[in-house]
């Protein structure tokens, strides 16, 4: 027999404390994603009709590679302590541990990591073109630079965010997007024309004065800790170790079907001026998908890391209370994207290109639905569970490897796309069975009629506007 609630009245008091806390990080996430997305895609906008298609298809490849490389190198640190930040943080000995015995020894891991896979690329002959003209020993020492410092930025606020610090990492994360954009335009506004190191040097110095406050602001955090004895169980390295192992292989899996790892294949496959127009499309999905993982994402990974304790039945009402919202803002996204999507794309790539808007519905629609992942897996790290994650994603990236194989042969860019799809879909189905089988967990897909109107409404207005536009 399945409880609807909670037996013990103390969770209730947990779960009500929790759910207040998860709301206000949604709110200010969602304050981040909005404020950063307006930031973003009006610098891409500008920079796509200002600058060099070349340059921006360079750019787009270049950054893409780059924040691949970010997180294969970075071992998974940042979702790995979810399961234990409960441990971390339950006194100032334990997050001293936290920083001691784990993030320093992380940032010298990145540092070597990146340096070989710099060096790597420097002696590999068959790297990608659009690398050549920009590998030099300058250049990797920028390249370890700059890996190292995003790097720190995303482990510190990852701790920041599962301590509900989520004010401060939105102010911060704002101030940081705001500096680079006004930095990049004040500099072409002066004459500076624009160019690589133009574009990436303000972000590089900017990434790193970002990751210092950060580390100031975890400082802070770590004061307001209690001064108890260190309590850290001695099985404790063992299970990091394998969680991020687990974890770790669920990213990369993941990553190969990221934009971050198709842009520089693109780059290499259909040239720089089409990777521009590639990239720009990529920037429209990477909106789409970006808002729902920056406000769910951290906050599913905080609440779940704090339930990990509490009864089945208190995990299922966590789970669906922030699962509920993260689908209703899917629908949301998808609808406004399938009304108006077709006529953005065309307003920017012309009406000789309409036939390339099933290929893009196609990779943004299963971009969109990726999301829903998320908090299984926030919630199966956080569970000490990753390892079911990693079989299931290993398996659908042979099977879309192979499929992709087989169409490149007989048969098309479209089947190929719609059959990943279908993997991917199939195995999000097989990980909510599996999901069930371990806490029980169920979700209702049916949305009332009231639900799905407003934004059917706004998508209809909004397809108006650009309609008396166009």
């Amino acid at each position: 027999m399945v409880h609807t609630f909670p037996t013990d009245p103390s969770e209730l008091t947990v779960l009500a404390r929790l759910k207040r806390a998860v709301m206000g990080s949604l709110f200010w996430n969602a304050f981040e994603s909005i404020l950063y997305q307006i930031l973003y895609l009006s610098h891409h906008t500008a920079l796509f009709y200002n600058a060099d298609r070349n340059l921006y298809g360079i750019y787009g490849a270049l950054f893409a590679f780059l924040y691949l490389v970010i997180m294969w190198v970075n071992t998974s640190f940042d979702v790995g302590v979810i399961p234990f930040f409960s441990v971390f943080s339950e006194n100032k000995k334990n997050f001293k541990h936290l920083i001691s015995s784990y993030l320093i020894p992380q940032m010298f891991l990145v540092a070597g990591l990146s340096g070989l896979v710099g060096s790597a690329l420097m002696a590999y002959k068959g790297r990608p073109t659009f690398l050549n003209s920009y590998l030099d020993y300058s250049s990797l020492l920028c390249f370890v630079f700059f890996i190292t410092a995003e790097s720190m930025k995303k482990n510190m606020r990852a701790l920041l965010q599962l301590g509900f610090q989520n004010k401060i990492t939105a102010w911060i994360e704002v101030t940081n997007i705001a500096l680079y954009v006004a930095t990049v335009w004040i500099l072409y506004f002066c004459g500076i024309p624009f160019s690589l190191l133009m574009l990436t040097a303000p972000f590089m110095i900017i990434s790193f004065l970002t990751a210092v406050v950060l580390g100031v602001f975890l400082y802070r955090y770590y004061c307001t800790l209690p001064n108890l004895p260190k309590t850290i169980p001695l099985t404790l390295p063992k299970r990091v170790l394998i969680t991020r192992l687990f974890l770790f292989i669920n990213q990369v899996g993941n990553s190969l079907f990221s934009s971050n790892f198709l842009l520089p294949l693109f780059a290499c496959q259909i040239g720089l001026t089409m990777t521009g127009t590639a990239s720009f499309v990529n920037t429209i999905t990477f909106s789409l998908t970006f808002f729902i993982q920056r406000v769910f994402g951290p906050s599913g990974a905080a609440l779940f890391a704090r339930t990990k304790l509490l009864s089945a039945e208190s995990k299922q009402l966590a789970f669906k209370f922030l699962y509920k919202k993260c689908w209703y803002l899917v629908i949301c996204v998808i609808t406004l994207f399938l009304i108006n999507g077709r006529s953005v794309i065309l307003m920017h790539s012309g009406q000789k290109e309409i036939a390339l808007w099933v290929v893009i519905a196609i990779f943004c629609v299963s971009h969109v639905l990726e999301t829903l992942f998320i908090l299984y897996d926030k919630l199966f790290a956080a569970e000490e569970q990753s390892h079911y994650v990693a079989l299931i994603n290993t398996v659908s990236f042979v099977l879309s490897m192979l499929v992709a194989s087989y169409n490149c042969t007989y048969g098309s860019l479209i089947t190929t796309l719609l059959s990943c799809a279908i993997i991917r879909f199939g195995a999000f189905f097989y990980l909510t069975i599996l999901a069930h089988k371990l806490w029980n967990l169920s979700f209702s897909y049916a949305l009332s009629l009231n639900k799905v109107l407003p934004p059917l409404i706004v998508s209809l207005v909004i397809a108006f506007i650009i309609h008396v536009y166009q």
